[in-house]
């Protein structure tokens, strides 16, 4: 063994406790990223091999009245391979008499599978008749559905009862979702179901009617292509029939998966990045330290014939060691998390297929960023210490430092007069410059691992807390099936524990603006609403006046509208017959800053005045409720019971379908919060220990000097908590920047997170990092204790 190689072990073993806590730091970086990425690769996987097991159509097309020749048109045009159609309707059914929903029931073959868009069964089997149906899983789990049990079905009123022959998950419906715009459907109100496709006609009253064309194609794999043969399939059908068309991309279950899984992709590469990045600084700033320390080492063994190249290389090959051991223990970790968070994930979303794989380049990519990440926080240290001139540092190393007056006496005269110990830590930190500002980073950056993935945590509260807080503000939302009459109204307001209701409207509406079409929602409320607050991007109120035409702020960035622009809108007549198209042109007033969706809001009066200005009678189909806590339930149910009552949808269920949905992204955001926090420690334990140890002589000088253990650990202390809380402002201020650019993955037309950090976040975080800046400190100053008075004052002589 070389004399530097016996150097680096002698080394390794002298500081193999800072040394330890930056492998753990590594291997905690590159087991997140290798468990949260192999996750990210193995779900995309498990959906697309969904697709496949279950052939996911490639093309929706929705018609009213299709022919034969429109058929024959859409099989005939290049690149269709093959061609499916079926019955879907939106109907009403009841598992209790108090549980009115809204049914999408979708025809299907009586004894087979159909083509596309195949069943996976959690229960039963596929066997159909005219009195059995088979239910979405979703649904039948939250009303505890079995194989024997029933539900009622009507399209007339008439209600029929129907079997449950099985549960199924379609890959159409991994996310429960109505629409695009509906993107939180509670399974209490919205249900799917699978009628064999003659009774679903008969249900309806129109023999043979299909509205909806399914489609494969060869150009699957490329997004564009299968776009162009959307619009070119669209514009074979007679605009009078035509409904609407996505692809697979866009159709709304699985582009809501994407979005979400691709939110998920950008979290598994940023934690690890910014966790990498922050232990490299920390290899960067230990390297440094320990060179200075070494300068006169280093002079003499330049003196002695060590070559700049051979220096270099010695000191790169602590970044080395470090980044192979940290690897080693990184990928043992990510190999355990990962096909554990991938099944978790599938699991809650009920995906039908699973599949864990190991990506050897995800643990190829992992390693070598370890290995980037301590090379290049090296690598200038090492170049530094190469470049150390021999004479210099034996000069400077045995040259006297000159007294003179520190900056801290000249500005602040006061100093002088504070007590003895805390008038030396004070100037300590004046005296060495760089040791302080090396150890404000060190704390800075433990806060930005830490606030980083709890801020995540305060965005998503925030989130909920403005949607059900700040605007939509009523307990119950009650839809009807027809326009609403004054005598429903009366009776509504009669309801024992009803405190105050609003009227309104809702219906979808296709907005066409610069050559560009979007279907959405408006919504129609009072002048006055008390139900719904309405806030710019800057969170200040706007008022609603009759004037407001209001977009979800997702708009402005998804169709590049601003202020003043002016769109079209046409109501379409899905839930409500319109006699005739009605389409009208508006100015966008402004952009509502809300958490979901991208909906358009105007107030009930315009809405009235444009269906008068198109000979419609008025149109109402929405009460917003608030009511009494404890009478809640009962006014649900007794709504339920309701005929003309479409659903009653609770704010509460909604609240709690949310978080539900949310429930992997608190575990993995509270796995980050873990690795942060330990990563924390290990930081700041590096950068109190290194800052303690390297003064060593002037300890044994102090206690030569009659200085006590207690009076040195409190000298240091006080030096300590100083730069922690000169540290924090910066950290919090670079955490919250931070936990911007974590959520931004997430941000879209559908889903909008402001980041939001609470207060008492803020002061938790800063009240964690000064008790762990405390504790890191201890064990370094136990050995002041051992520090041997006559071997530094015969080195320090010397």
């Amino acid at each position: 063994m070389s004399i530097l190689q016996k150097k680096v072990v002698r080394e390794l073993l002298t500081h193999k406790a800072q040394v330890l806590a930056v492998i753990v730091m590594i291997a905690l970086g590159v087991g997140m990223y290798i468990a949260s990425y192999d996750s990210y690769l193995n779900l995309r996987a498990s959906y697309d091999q969904t697709h496949v097991t279950y052939n996911f159509a490639d093309v929706w097309l929705q018609v009213r009245n299709v022919d034969q020749d429109l058929l024959q048109k859409v099989k005939d045009e290049p690149d269709v391979e093959t061609v499916e159609t079926r019955l879907v309707l939106d109907l009403y059914g009841k598992v209790t008499d108090t549980s009115t929903f809204v049914a999408r029931i979708v025809g299907v073959p009586e004894n087979s599978q159909p083509n596309f868009n195949k069943l996976f069964f959690t229960q039963g089997e596929y066997n159909l008749d005219a009195d059995s149906v088979l239910v979405e899983n979703h649904f039948a789990n939250y009303y505890d559905l079995h194989v024997g049990d029933s539900v009622r079905l009507t399209a007339d009123g008439n209600y029929k009862t129907y079997k449950i022959a099985g549960t199924v998950i379609s890959p159409e419906y991994i996310w429960n979702v109505r629409n695009k715009q509906e993107v939180l459907s509670s399974p209490e109100n919205f249900g799917v179901f699978y009628l064999a496709q003659d009774e679903l006609q008969r249900l309806a009253g129109a023999a043979n009617l299909v509205d909806e064309i399914m489609l494969s194609t060869s150009l699957a794999d490329h997004k564009d292509q299968v776009e162009a043969l959307r619009q070119r399939l669209v514009s074979l059908i007679p605009t009078e029939n035509y409904v609407d068309s996505y692809t697979k991309a866009t159709q709304p279950a699985n582009e809501l998966l994407s979005l979400d899984l691709d939110g998920f992709s950008e979290l598994a590469f940023f934690f690890p990045m910014l966790f990498l990045t922050i232990t490299g600084f920390t290899i960067s700033i230990m390297m440094t330290r320990m060179i200075s320390q070494q300068s006169r080492q280093i002079g003499v063994l330049k003196a002695n014939g060590f070559s700049k190249g051979s220096i270099m290389r010695h000191y790169l090959t602590y970044g080395i060691f470090i980044a192979i051991v940290g690897s080693a223990g990184g990928v043992v970790l990510g190999l355990l998390l990962a096909n554990t968070i991938t099944t978790l994930y599938t699991g809650m979303l009920s995906i039908p297929v699973t599949i864990t794989n190991i990506h050897p380049s995800t643990y190829v990519v992992g390693v070598l960023l370890a290995i980037f990440a301590c090379l290049f926080s090296t690598f200038l240290p090492a170049r530094s210490a190469a470049n150390i001139n021999p004479a210099d540092s034996l000069r400077n190393a045995s040259k006297s430092s000159r007294g003179s007056r520190l900056a801290i006496d000249r500005f602040v005269p006061f100093v002088k007069h504070l007590p003895s110990t805390l008038k030396i830590a004070i100037r300590n930190i004046d005296r060495n410059k760089k040791r302080s500002f090396f150890t404000i980073l060190g704390v800075m950056f433990s806060m930005v691992l830490v606030l980083a993935s709890w801020g995540m945590i305060d965005a998503v509260q925030n989130f909920t807390d403005r949607m059900f807080n700040d605007i939509y503000k009523e307990d119950l939302t009650v839809t009807f099936k027809q326009n609403i009459t004054e005598a429903e109204v009366s009776d509504l307001k009669a309801l024992e524990g009803v405190n105050s209701l609003e009227r309104g409207l809702i219906m979808p509406v296709n907005l066409e603006v610069k050559d560009q079409a979007y279907s959405t929602i408006l919504i129609a409320l009072p002048q006055d609403t008390y139900m719904h607050g309405f806030f710019d991007a800057n969170n200040n109120v706007l008022p609603f006046t009759n004037d407001s035409l209001y977009l979800g702020q997702g708009l402005k960035t998804e169709l590049g509208l601003s202020v003043g622009d002016t769109l079209k809108m046409s109501l379409a007549s899905e839930g409500i017959d319109l006699p005739v198209a009605v389409s009208f042109d508006s100015k966008i007033s402004n952009f509502v800053n809300e958490p979901i969706g991208s909906m358009v809001y105007v107030t009930y009066d315009r809405f009235q005045n444009i269906l008068k200005e198109n000979n419609l009678p008025e149109l109402e189909n929405t009460i917003y409720l608030k009511v009494d806590k404890d009478k809640r339930a009962d006014i649900r149910a007794r709504l339920g019971s309701w005929d003309d009552v479409l659903q009653v949808q609770d704010s509460k269920v909604l609240q709690d379908l949310i978080n539900s949905y949310m429930t992997f992204f608190f575990a993995f955001v509270g796995v980050m919060v873990g690795f942060g926090a330990i990563m924390a420690f290990g930081l700041l334990f590096n950068t109190m220990t290194v800052s303690i140890l390297e003064r060593s002589r002037e300890f044994a000088t102090l206690r030569t000097l009659g200085f006590s253990n207690g009076v040195i650990n409190m000298i240091l202390t006080i030096e300590n908590m100083l730069l922690t809380i000169v540290a924090i402002p910066f950290g919090l201020w670079l955490g919250h920047l931070a936990t911007v650019g974590a959520f931004t993955a997430y941000n879209s037309d559908l889903f909008q997170f402001e980041v939001v950090i609470f207060p008492r976040t803020y002061i938790i975080v800063s009240v964690v990092i000064i008790v762990t800046a405390f504790v890191s400190q201890l064990p370094a100053m136990r050995s002041i204790a051992r520090i041997d008075l006559a071997r530094m004052i015969k080195d320090r002589t010397s």
